[in-house]
């Protein structure tokens, strides 16, 4: 699966959901959280209004947020290249282990 088969399974707007897309006092909320691999413990929240989106990345590895960080400006360019409007966060949050 690419990119952008992927991104249209996790936020299903616009086409794929016109009434949705347009009420735009509609949000859908999504949370996902990695377990296992290089990835384990990053969580992601997908928020979805009106056709704007959110999506939130937490990192509780330094490494992984480094690297996050530097796909920023190539996630977010993906995602308006497949017509979304969206707001991308990323943040450090420090594991409380």
């Amino acid at each position: 699966m690419d990119f952008e088969q992927l991104m249209h399974q996790a936020l299903p707007i616009g086409e794929n959901n016109p009434p949705a897309a347009l009420n735009k006092n509609v949000v859908f909320t999504q949370r996902y959280r990695v377990s296992g691999g290089y990835l384990d413990g990053v969580e992601c929240e997908v928020c979805e209004s009106g056709g704007l989106i959110q999506l939130r990345i937490n990192v509780p590895h330094h490494e992984i947020y480094r690297s996050m960080k530097a796909l920023k400006q190539w996630l977010e360019s993906q995602l308006l290249h497949m017509g979304y409007i969206i707001s991308l966060e990323i943040f450090y949050v420090k594991n409380s282990e």
